[in-house]
């Protein structure tokens, strides 16, 4: 019952839009995992993230691939296209940067909807989320 819960929050945060509302319950998410079976790399997190949206049967894409590099992960809504770029004991602002940089949004730009930019940090000393910075993009 309480992933099924977890599931449902994730999803509406998702559908609000509400990138703050969505990261905070991930952490949360994040700190029920034992630190005894988590691993050191950003591949683990990504990995789990990848789980989480395939769970809200979601349309996630895992190093999707641009003309400038690849973008960490690419969530599909009905509303929104998420673009997710993820740094290991960096920064948020490095990572928002990254996206920006590579313009890793323009192959979404002729869609209707919405595209969020997402920033985010995992840290190995705190084993889970600890900074995101999420902007939209204008068109």
């Amino acid at each position: 019952e309480e992933v099924s819960y977890i599931i449902s929050e994730l999803d509406d945060f998702l559908d609000l839009g509400d990138i703050d509302g969505f990261m905070s319950r991930l952490q949360v998410f994040f700190a029920d995992i034992p630190y005894d079976i988590q691993l050191a790399n950003e591949k683990y997190y990504q990995s789990i993230f990848y789980i989480i949206f395939r769970m809200l049967n979601l349309r996630i894409e895992a190093e999707a691939r641009t003309n400038n590099g690849r973008i960490d992960a690419v969530v599909h809504t009905d509303q929104c296209i998420y673009v997710f770029e993820f740094k290991l004991d960096g920064s948020a602002e490095e990572a928002l940067a990254q996206i920006k940089d590579k313009s890793y949004y323009e192959k979404f730009l002729a869609s209707n909807k919405g595209i969020i930019l997402v920033g985010a940090n995992f840290s190995t000393a705190k084993r889970g989320v600890e900074t995101w910075l999420s902007e939209p993009v204008i068109r």
